[in-house]
């Protein structure tokens, strides 16, 4: 009778006591009504609308979405780190909206998702924390032993803590809070690669490129001898570090002013493939600022004035440039071939937010009006990348590429 608006709200019980995987909030809106978990973080849907493409992501009600398509670093697998990342030690609870919400929601299809961070009180607060995991304690997976290779590494550790308490009793309280992330995990990197008297064969312009690529450790290729598997383990890590500042400053019982800023850096190092120098560096920098006042004037009216700052920077680079890139997918897909990753490519956005917002209860009814200014700044640059596609393997021995 209260509200149209259709939404759960995830409170501090649920955010402080459910297990979540990797301390990554998102996870927590499976246990919102309405919420479907199809598959992994970037496929959670909420009312049939994949989570993160069609939602809107706020924190404290200010933009806090990946602008532009930042995601793609994602899709690209050379960045592991979380966009726009949360602790979950500065989270006081979830506010997940589903339908009909307020109009001072806006630019979404689907839910809104706005994490609301803790402050400061007139007590000193504080909490330290590690999770721990290691290969030595999992058991090797199904397509692992399907494969006949051993348990491959991961090894993880998150650790953190946060600090809270009074600068000035009663006027000037402060949260920080720090979280670090290591990580190191194995992968399976295969393909097919030239057998020693194949390369005798190949023209001499190609020994450049025949270094790069090992000699075959498993059985010869069912359709084309020439052709050797080569199976290897390499480790793919991240080091990711988040942290926090807020500052509430009570000023009268009119007047409250608030200050916080977040950031979260990362760099994901990748191999994608079983070439020499075949490893790529991926970056990552978040960046999320708000300031607010709120002015009461009197019981029933209240104006929330706010400026927010969103800047996300990525830079997923393809690696290894000393050569071009070596496509084979129209002669044998499983062939392997040396030089970069696909896409070298710098993106930042800067969504700069000024929000207003005056409520008024008058009676039974209550009301609300205000301005929501959002000022997108986008740059985006792709790295030149030669590419040479082979439509046979005689054509690569011949050194013969179609393009």
């Amino acid at each position: 009778t209260e509200t149209t608006t259709i939404g759960d709200t995830i409170g501090t019980e649920r955010v402080e006591n459910l297990p979540v995987n990797g301390r990554d909030f998102t996870l927590l809106l499976a246990t919102v009504p309405g919420s479907v978990q199809t598959g992994n973080f970037f496929q959670t849907s909420i009312n049939g609308v994949p989570t993160w493409f069609g939602q809107s992501v706020l924190v404290d009600g200010i933009d806090a979405g990946r602008g532009d398509l930042n995601g793609i670093s994602n899709t690209l697998g050379r960045i592991d780190a979380r966009v726009n990342r949360i602790s979950m030690d500065s989270i006081q609870e979830v506010q997940v909206l589903e339908q009909t919400y307020s109009a001072q929601y806006g630019q979404a299809i689907g839910a809104i998702i706005n994490p609301i961070t803790k402050s400061g009180t007139n007590d000193l607060h504080g909490g330290l924390f590690e999770y721990f995991r290691h290969d030595r304690l999992d058991a090797n997976d199904f397509f692992a032993n399907a494969r006949g290779v051993g348990k491959t590494k991961f090894r993880l550790n998150q650790f953190g803590g946060n600090l809270s308490g009074p600068l000035v009793r009663d006027r000037l309280f402060f949260f920080a809070n720090y979280e670090g992330v290591r990580q190191s995990q194995g992968t399976v990197l295969q393909g097919l690669v030239p057998t020693q008297a194949f390369r005798a064969t190949f023209k001499p312009a190609l020994a450049p490129v025949l270094a790069k690529l090992p000699l075959p450790n498993g059985p010869l290729s069912p359709s084309d001898p020439r052709l050797g598997l080569f199976t290897k383990i390499e480790t793919r890590r991240l080091r990711e570090d988040t942290g926090s500042v807020k500052l509430d400053y009570h000023l009268s019982e009119r007047d409250q002013f608030s200050l916080r800023y977040n950031i979260d850096d990362s760099e994901t190092i990748t191999p994608y493939g079983i070439a020499k120098d075949q490893i790529a560096p991926g970056s990552l920098r978040v960046q999320l600022f708000k300031f607010s006042h709120t002015h009461t004037f009197s019981g029933s009216k209240v104006n929330e004035f706010a400026v927010g700052l969103n800047r996300n920077v990525t830079y997923p680079q393809g690696g290894d440039m000393s050569l071009p890139i070596f496509n084979f997918t129209f002669a044998d897909a499983a062939i392997a071939g040396p030089g970069p990753a696909l896409f070298s490519q710098f993106r930042a956005t800067t969504v700069v937010q000024f929000l207003d917002t005056l409520s008024v209860v008058r009676g039974n009814h209550s009301l609300k009006f205000g301005t929501d200014i959002r000022l997108n700044r986008r740059a985006a640059r792709v790295d030149q990348q030669d590419t040479l596609i082979f439509f046979s393997v005689d054509d690569f021995a011949n050194n013969a590429p179609f393009i």
